[in-house]
């Protein structure tokens, strides 16, 4: 589930919805953040969470 609220996001930005797609990344980050491997979706959020910008 988390993975499909990145996919989301990644849509909600390609329409122009910015703020909607924050919170999505916002919340895998918040869930995955700090895993002990390393997970490709989280270093994608990452990346996204800096191209959204400061809220």
């Amino acid at each position: 589930m988390t993975v499909a609220k990145l996919e989301l996001a990644r849509v909600l930005v390609l329409q122009g919805d910015r703020a909607g797609a924050r919170p999505l990344v916002e919340d895998l980050l918040a869930r995955w953040g700090n895993a002990d491997r390393p997970v490709p979706e989280v270093a994608a959020a990452r990346k996204l969470l800096v191209e959204l910008g400061p809220p």
